[in-house]
This record gives structure tokens, sequence and C-alpha cells, in this order.
């Protein structure tokens, strides 16, 4: 289910290096399938079968009354004057129900293998753009914005391009927090809960603080080639920019062209620019503003 406006952060950050500064003229950003990201647990659930015992039984036997009565619906009249409905559903539903390991076993059989390879379908299928809480990160930072010299972008979390799902069992077009946990989420698919599925990462990530948002890859506004990989691409509203966020080693260039490429385009006028810099005697990361 999709959360109130009101309980997302005023603002989300997105690290970039300095090469992708590109960024402020297409406002084109990269929604990747989940088995693409650093960590290989990505989407990748343990998955112990489609569904327990208890629950494909109970399937099995709602299935297997419509069945029978429509078998009998079909026998010659002299059948049916000679054997009851009931008398019929008596003798046969024992017999249906003996071979059911039978099916079980070729059922899990097939399973099996459609669920390995399940992972690789939903990476077809979907991509996620992964957005932070925070813009002072200093591993954020090291990680994802080489080593403190590219820049983060402030989004307006706010904005209606990050609340447009179409209802409320849509699963993409919508920020959702991910959920940090010390165990893998384990279960049959069928009882596993979608943020399971996407949206859980080992506690060992939790200070990226993240939000993810998906989109259907077919929807996506334009694709690169990366090599053997493809760039999905989909446009943001330059009003969910609201900020530009410079690196404590970023270069007077890039410096320069951050604030050329926001001077020259009116769409981007509201955009603030501010500077990281490190703190003189802590640990920290310190944001201030930066005339333009």
């Amino acid at each position: 289910m999709a959360l109130k406006m009101r309980d997302t952060p005023k603002s989300l950050f997105k690290y970039f290096g300095p090469d992708r500064l590109d960024v402020l003229l297409t406002r084109k950003m990269r929604f990747t399938p989940l088995g693409e990201f650093n960590d290989p647990f990505e989407g990748r659930p343990h998955l112990q079968g489609l569904a327990t015992a208890e629950r494909t039984l109970g399937s099995f036997e709602e299935l297997l009354l419509p069945e029978l009565l429509d078998t009998y619906s079909r026998q010659p009249p002299e059948f049916r004057a000679a054997i009851s409905q009931t008398k019929f559903l008596n003798r046969m539903v024992p017999a249906m129900r003996q071979s059911y390991p039978v099916l079980q076993k070729a059922l899990e059989a097939g399973v099996k293998e459609a669920l390995e390879g399940l992972p690789q379908k939903w990476d077809s299928y979907i991509g996620a753009l992964c957005l932070s809480e925070v813009c002072d990160s200093l591993l954020m930072w090291a990680h994802y914005a080489a080593s403190h010299t590219g820049f983060v972008l402030e989004f307006d979390a706010h904005h209606p391009f990050f609340h447009a799902q179409r209802s409320e069992n849509d699963e993409c077009r919508h920020i959702r927090r991910v959920l940090y946990r010390d165990a893998r989420p384990s279960g049959v698919l069928l009882d596993l809960e979608v943020s399971d599925m996407f949206l859980v990462k080992s506690t060992q990530w939790s200070y990226e603080r993240e939000w993810r948002m998906f989109m259907a890859l077919t929807e996506a506004n334009d694709i690169a080639n990366s090599g053997s990989s493809k760039i999905y691409l989909f446009e943001v509203p330059p009003d969910a920019i609201i900020g530009v966020v410079l690196g404590a080693r970023a270069s007077v260039q890039l410096k320069e062209e951050a604030r050329g490429m926001i001077q020259d385009q009116s769409e981007l006028q509201h955009v603030r620019i501010k500077s990281c810099y490190p703190d003189p005697r802590e640990f920290v990361l310190r944001v201030r503003e930066s005339a333009i």
C-alpha cells in the first residue's frame, strides 16, 4: 500500500559521480533492475516453494469438486440413473485425494525450476530508482559520488511524480522506504509480501537510509545501451528537482558547469546550489548554501 504523502520526508537525495552532470540537462533518471545492484541479495528472497502443503491441498480441493461435478454431468443418462451424484462423489473424492501426493510431487518439481528463474523475470520487467534521506553520508559520498568529487540531486519528495500510483494495489510509481533486517526474507512465494521481495536489505546497508520507486521498464522514456546491458531512463519533471549539493572534493570545473547549467535553463531557476565541506573538529560533513 502506498504511503501517504505526509509520511514521506520533505526531501530525498540521489548521489552521482562528476561524469553524470548531464542529468541536469536531460533530467532523465535510471531505473535499474535489482539484479544489477551491488548487493547480490537484491530481489532474491529465500523462496521455499510456491505455497505451503496445506494451501496447495486446499486449492486442490477447491478445484476437485467442480471437476467431478462436471464429469458426472457428462455421463450417459443411464449412468446417472443408476448412480446418484452424491454416491458418485462419495466414491470419487477419496480416490482423487489418494492421487494428490503424486500430483504434489510433480508440481513441486516444476515449481522449483520456475522459482529459480523468477528473479531474472523480475529483472526483465521492473527497475528501481534509489534515493536517500540524507545528503551528508560519508560512505554514500565515497561509494556513489566518486569519493566526494561528484554531486547530489535534491528532490521534492512530496512532488506528484513520486506519488503517481494508479490504485491502492499499484506497486509502481510511488516511493517507499527500504526496510533493514538481520534475517533474509524466507518463505513460500504466495505468503511473501512485495516488501519482502523488493524492499528488504541487510542491516549492514542501513546507513543508506534508502527509499525506492519502481517502474515497469516498458514505460521508459529512453533506452540506452551500455555494453551488454540496457539503461532504462525515465524523465523527472524539472520542478521535482529542488537542489544540487556539490561534493567536498568537487572540482572548480564541476562547480562552474553546474552553476552554468542551472543559470541557462529557465526550468531550473528555482534550484538551490549547496556545497559540502568537512567539519574542522568532527568526522562530519557540513552542507551550506553556495552563491550562483
